[in-house]
């Protein structure tokens, strides 16, 4: 249900507010299965500060959208659909068989566990999503890395924000 509820913030809230409201090139929220690390990514919004606003109010939206509901709207339902088509994703080519069923492997993968996690997107509600929305809301400092111009550094720092300055090759901080 925590993937559905980031598929529904990604795919409707921070598309709407960042790819349409401020021209981004693309937002996406993710869950990384494997660490439980939420991830929010916009690439090329033309703000850092307003950008970091948006991802802040990802949980009120959620709030908003599914409170006081007995089902869940028709946009959540398409994230559920999402869901499952990144879980299952596309037809592998005979060349990717060998790779995917590796790391299938080294991460103790089976389908009977892949079938036991669609069972559980599908089994999303609005009691649940409401739980993703006060996970998210009670976020202490969250960690930010943004790849940006001098001027939105500027600005964002100007702002309170705090943030690192790195080479370019990652090699110093």
């Amino acid at each position: 249900s925590d993937l559905v509820a980031l598929q529904y913030i990604g795919g409707y809230y921070l598309y709407s507010e960042l790819r349409f409201g401020q021209g981004a090139s693309d937002a996406l929220a993710i869950l990384d299965i494997d660490t439980g690390s939420v991830v929010y990514q916009c690439n090329h919004a033309p703000s850092i500060v307003d950008t970091l606003d948006i991802f802040d109010l990802g949980s009120s939206f959620l709030l908003r959208e599914v409170q006081g509901k007995s089902s869940l709207p028709p946009e959540a339902e398409g994230a559920v659909i999402g869901t499952i088509g990144m879980i299952d994703g596309t037809a592998l080519q005979p060349s990717e068989i060998g790779y995917i069923s590796l790391i299938d492997y080294l991460k103790q993968d089976s389908n009977e566990s892949r079938q036991k996690f669609r069972d559980q997107v599908l089994a999303t509600n609005v009691a649940s999503l409401l739980a993703m929305a006060d996970r998210l809301g009670s976020w202490g400092k969250p960690s930010i890395a943004a790849i940006t111009n001098r001027e939105q550094y500027d600005l964002a720092t100007a702002t309170g924000i705090k943030l690192t300055t790195c080479s370019y090759t990652g090699i110093s901080c």
